[in-house]
């Protein structure tokens, strides 16, 4: 097996299992928070791994809400953009894919860790007692405006992406729209 989907998906299918156990012999529910990703959504070039393994969170935080709602134990997950961490450090470091992702983001918050801890204070508190089985995206709106996100900073071939797609440049024109009237 792929170390990415050792780590990322057997370990979270594990540990929330083991969990789940403890949370079911004493009676009183629980929460489950799993760690998701970007790639949960949408697929990157070159880490096919790690987006199998986060498509799997997605599916097993879904699994576990199933199973084990009836003892009141809700399982979500996280579901971090592009923040700085080791795992990112090196691609933030890149200029170019540092743009890239900045130009694509929305909200210009400086995501790092602490970014998500709101989320995570949600999903283990009360609050979201009626919280099951999701995923809440903490990337600036990033996946709000951009379904694809395979588009990296490496152009594909112009004869790869469709005519009506196209611009002089290449690239997929980003949609100018507004919620505003």
């Amino acid at each position: 097996m792929a170390p990415g989907v050792e780590i990322h998906l057997t370990g979270a299918f594990q540990v929330g299992r083991e969990a789940a156990k403890r949370m079911i012999a004493r009676g009183r529910g629980g929460k489950i928070i799993n760690i998701a990703s970007l790639a949960s959504e949408v697929a990157r070039a070159t880490i096919a791994p790690y987006v199998a393994a986060k498509g799997g969170i997605r599916m097993l935080t879904r699994s576990m809400a199933a199973e084990w709602a009836k003892h009141d134990i809700q399982a979500n997950a996280i579901g971090p953009g592009y923040i700085a961490t080791e795992m990112n450090q090196a691609l933030l470091d890149d200029p170019k894919f540092d743009a890239w992702v900045k130009g694509r983001t929305p909200s210009d918050g400086g995501a790092n860790r602490r970014t998500w801890f709101g989320v995570t204070v949600f999903l283990a508190s009360s609050a979201s007692d009626y919280v099951n089985g999701q995923i809440i995206y903490v990337d600036g709106g990033l996946l709000a405006v951009n379904m694809i996100i395979a588009d990296d900073p490496r152009p594909a071939p112009r004869s790869a992406r469709p005519a009506a797609l196209r611009s002089r440049n290449g690239r997929v024109p980003r949609p100018r729209r507004s919620c505003s009237a």
